[in-house]
C-alpha cells in the first residue's frame, strides 16, 4: 500500500520552479475528473488528472488508470526538466 503526502497548496506555491513542483506532485495522490473542456467526438468519458483540487494538463479518453499513467509520465518528464525552464505546472 502507498502512502501520499496531502496536497498543500501552500508548500507547492513555494517551491522555486518547475521540476520542484513536478517531483512534489509525484508525492501526492493523483486523481481523475471528468474533464470540463476537452473536445471530444468520441463517446468514451474524457478524463482529465489532478492533484487535491489543482488541475493537471492531462486528458485522456479511457479509464483512470490510463489518466493516472499519463499525468506520472509528464510529472516525471517535468522533474527532470531544467530548474531554469518555466516557472508553473
Amino acid at each position: 500500500m502507498s502512502t501520499y503526502k496531502v496536497f498543500d497548496q501552500n508548500t507547492y506555491n513555494a517551491l522555486p520552479n518547475l521540476a520542484a513542483k513536478a517531483e512534489y506532485l509525484l508525492t501526492c495522490k493523483i486523481s481523475t475528473k471528468d474533464a470540463v473542456n476537452c473536445k471530444s467526438v468520441e463517446f468514451e468519458p474524457c478524463l482529465q488528472a489532478f492533484v487535491g483540487e489543482l488541475p493537471l494538463p492531462i486528458y485522456c479518453h479511457g479509464n483512470g488508470n490510463q489518466t493516472i499513467q499519463k499525468a506520472v509520465y509528464w510529472l516525471k518528464t517535468q522533474a527532470l526538466s531544467k530548474p531554469q525552464q518555466a516557472q508553473g505546472v
